[in-house]
């Protein structure tokens, strides 16, 4: 027993030395294991940390560019370092004048933190150069504007809800009115508002001076008279009590009078005075025809007129009061006697009573009006500044009007580089568009109208789609379904003619966001609706569309027709923004959500029956994306787009 317990005492030994070097050798693997990992660790961090820098470097540059007055000058990005937290970063540019493109390199670098060489990443990044025209800015887009300096903005019987400009003058009559508590409105001359006249006519229920002087009351066939001495004068036939009830807030514009009369001889007697009784005296201007005779038949002569206030100045109280009238005197002008009859005196009158004719509206300012000339109310006398009391009621009123500037579109650029257009037809198979986008690309280097008989972009018996890609990326579409009335756009797309929504009262439901240049005539005969799957009918909310998600301009470098949907009951519609090289002209029975920039605006042409509508819309965000765009060698203005990023 003892000899055994000696022999495993002599086994213990070799055992423990053996467990000891094992152990001994996990604790080094351990060890270097964990130093290994920690230096992977840094290293990722490293390499974070460097492509940070590199980032940094790419903004960096792109900064450069966007602040340059010309960021097409080929020295803007020469090699650049900078020192940065946890390391530097190298960046430079190259440009492609030809395309106006820059290609930026970007290296970050941060220390190794194992001290071996530095840890480096390298990005690039492209960015296309744009130019912009003049006035091409979101506000500038934003807004009903109209440029011609020879005709008025006309406001007639209508309510814009959204920021109106014009560089000539604006004239806001018959309940025409701009609202809104954001509406800003610009003018480059005058502002005129007249509200609705209101005309009466009355006959008189008092008269007195001549025989039977109320013979005058109504007409026909008996006379008030009057017998006249030789180169004598009759007394004064004074005729009152017409029974005005004028409203106390009415302004009045003119005053009418209307006398049927007759003399007992011809070429004898003519008027002596004709005179308006203001609180029964003769008052103002003596209206009297002198040398005009009165014949031996009835005739009617007519005094003053709707705008004619007889040299003088009226209250409704003076119009309404029963010793408001007319005076008329007779000179003879023969040597003998001789008798005047006055059958029938009329007055009518003419005011003012409304008070929605205005910019803004009181307790309802707009949030800015600001106005190069100045306001005239009611016929008034033209004066500066604007206040209220010319129907102008805004948070803030200047005489210093800016950015009264028509943004400019490039339609020959457009026609180059439009996707699809009369350059880049539809790419994919099967692709094709009604009337072709050019008749003559291939032969002319500019638009020319070559396809003026583009009748109907939205037919009703058939569809077709045309989509441009490139690397198998879409870059452009117009795609119409007239199952389902969905009319699909993407990109800037150009029609070398017209571009028509012609079939009457048609619903389309339009998908995506993007601009169509015509190089000719825009017409809207159609419901043109924002969003919606085919069957969506905007004219019942035309407000709610969201312009951020749908969104369609349309750009003509002639006229912009809104119509009405033909007979019936439908109104046309459209919901986008609409530009015009010359006339946007909007018609009767039209629902409008959007901006309209036209060189001039007419509103229904004032021989319609029914007045347009006009709605707000939601911010649009980037409106201006496309049509904003013209060759950088000609432009002043510029906008630098970041492309993809390799690396």
């Amino acid at each position: 027993m003892l000899r055994r317990i000696r022999d495993e005492r002599a086994f213990a030994l070799p055992l423990a030395l053996f467990t000891m070097v094992i152990m001994s050798m996990t604790v080094v693997s351990v060890i270097e294991f964990s130093s290994s990992s920690g230096r992977t660790a840094n290293l990722a961090r490293a390499r974070v940390s460097a492509e940070a820098l590199a980032e940094a470097g790419i903004n960096n540059a792109l900064a450069v560019l966007n602040n340059a007055l010309d960021p097409k000058v080929e020295t803007l990005l020469s090699p650049t370092t900078e020192t940065m937290e946890g390391g530097s970063v190298t960046y430079s540019g190259t440009y492609a004048p030809t395309t106006f493109v820059w290609t930026i390199t970007s290296t970050g670098t941060v220390a190794n933190p194992t001290g071996g060489t530095a840890t480096t990443r390298t990005l690039q990044r492209s960015a296309q150069i744009y130019g912009i025209g003049a006035g091409n800015t979101t506000s500038g887009w934003s807004r009903f504007y109209h440029d011609s300096t020879t005709t008025c903005l006309t406001i007639d019987s209508v309510t814009i809800p959204s920021p109106v400009a014009s560089r000539g003058a604006l004239c806001l009559r018959n309940g025409g009115n701009i609202s809104g508590a954001t509406t800003t409105v610009a003018v480059g001359t005058t502002v005129t508002v007249d509200a609705p006249l209101v005309t009466v006519a009355r006959p008189p229920s008092a008269a007195t001076g001549w025989t039977s002087s109320s013979s005058v009351y109504g007409c026909c066939g008996s006379y008030a008279s009057a017998s006249i001495a030789a180169y004598a004068q009759s007394a004064n036939l004074d005729v009152t009590g017409f029974g005005f009830a004028v409203p106390s807030t009415a302004t009045i514009k003119g005053i009418y009078v209307e006398i049927v009369r007759r003399a007992s001889s011809s070429s004898s007697l003519d008027d002596d005075d004709v005179y308006l009784l203001k609180s029964g005296a003769a008052s103002g201007s003596d209206k009297a025809l002198v040398g005009t005779y009165y014949g031996t038949s009835d005739s009617t002569r007519s005094y003053g007129s709707s705008s004619d206030l007889w040299g003088t100045t009226w209250t409704p109280d003076q119009i309404n009061a029963s010793n408001f009238g007319v005076r008329l005197q007779v000179d003879s002008d023969s040597s003998s006697s001789r008798t005047a009859y006055v059958d029938y005196i009329e007055v009518t009158v003419t005011y003012l009573t409304d008070t929605t004719t205005a910019v803004g509206s009181s307790g309802a300012n707009i949030t800015r009006a600001d106005i190069g000339g100045t306001c005239t109310y009611n016929s008034g006398t033209p004066h500066t500044p604007c206040t209220s009391a010319d129907r102008v009621y805004a948070g803030t009123i200047t005489n210093a009007p800016v950015n009264l500037v028509k943004p400019s579109v490039d339609m020959a650029w457009w026609w180059q580089n439009a996707k699809p257009g009369p350059k880049h037809y539809c790419t994919e198979a099967g692709n094709s568009f009604p009337g072709g986008f050019d008749n003559d690309a291939g032969s002319t280097s500019a638009p020319n109208n070559s396809v003026p008989g583009l009748a109907e972009v939205t037919p009703a018996g058939s569809s077709y789609t045309c989509q441009v890609k490139e690397n198998g990326v879409l870059v452009g579409e117009i795609s119409w379904n007239h199952t389902t009335g969905v009319l699909k756009i993407y990109g800037t797309i150009y029609v070398d003619g017209d571009f028509r929504f012609d079939d009457d009262g048609q619903l389309v439901n339009y998908q995506g966001r993007g601009i169509i240049y015509a190089t000719d005539d825009v017409e809207f005969d159609e419901r043109v609706c924002a969003g919606g799957t085919g069957t969506t009918n905007c004219t019942t909310a035309m407000s709610t569309w969201d312009a951020s998600q749908n969104m369609l301009t349309i750009l003509a470098g002639d006229d912009a027709e809104l119509d009405h949907a033909g007979s019936g009951s439908v109104p046309g519609a459209f919901q986008g923004t609409v530009f015009a090289g010359d006339t946007c002209t909007i018609h009767e029975f039209f629902y409008f959500s959007g901006p309209a920039v036209c060189n001039k605006i007419v509103i229904n042409e004032g021989t319609e029956s029914i007045w347009p509508t006009f709605y707000t819309w939601t911010p649009a965000g980037t409106i201006v994306d496309g049509q904003m765009y013209s060759s950088p060698t000609t432009a002043a203005d510029y906008e630098v787009k970041a492309g993809v990023q390799t690396g």
